[in-house]
């Protein structure tokens, strides 16, 4: 083979590693962009569930009728306990802070004391009550 055809077969492989790249680059962005609007449509369900009123704000009131329901969705129907493989809201690492006992699940004695579930967490501007804004800048937080 001569030097001219080595070249030409390296700048050959070279484009085809480079065209694989951006296509796996292109599937993983493509993955986090759908990933991303799929955690923040959850979000958005979360929030129409609490806003009972449908008046665009979650009060107190509803925030408190309501939370634990969205919650425990889905714990264990026998122990009333939410195992991380069944959340659909919290990362890993908010999992295991809010985990205190560290057993592997989230009980209602761990969730009546972490902050996350508590109205004023939400409430970031004090104003009385969590519009869209607050409550996606908080789901923002529960997934990182």
């Amino acid at each position: 083979m001569s030097t001219a055809d080595s070249t030409s077969s390296d700048g050959s492989r070279t484009m085809r590693r480079v065209t694989r790249f951006a296509l796996v680059a292109t599937i993983a962005m493509v993955g986090l962009a759908a990933a991303g609007v799929a955690a923040e449509s959850g979000c958005r369900a979360k929030f129409e569930q609490l806003d009972t009123n449908h008046d665009g704000v979650i009060d107190e009131t509803e925030f408190d009728i309501n939370k634990v329901s969205i919650i425990f969705l889905h714990a264990d129907p026998d122990t009333g306990a939410i195992r991380f493989e069944k959340t659909t809201m919290l990362s890993r690492r908010v999992f295991d802070e809010l985990d205190i006992n560290h057993d592997g699940v989230i009980d209602i004695s761990e969730v009546a004391n972490a902050p996350a579930f508590q109205f004023a967490w939400w409430d970031r501007n004090g104003h009385g009550g969590v519009d869209w804004t607050e409550f996606e800048a908080g789901c923002g937080e529960l997934h990182r």
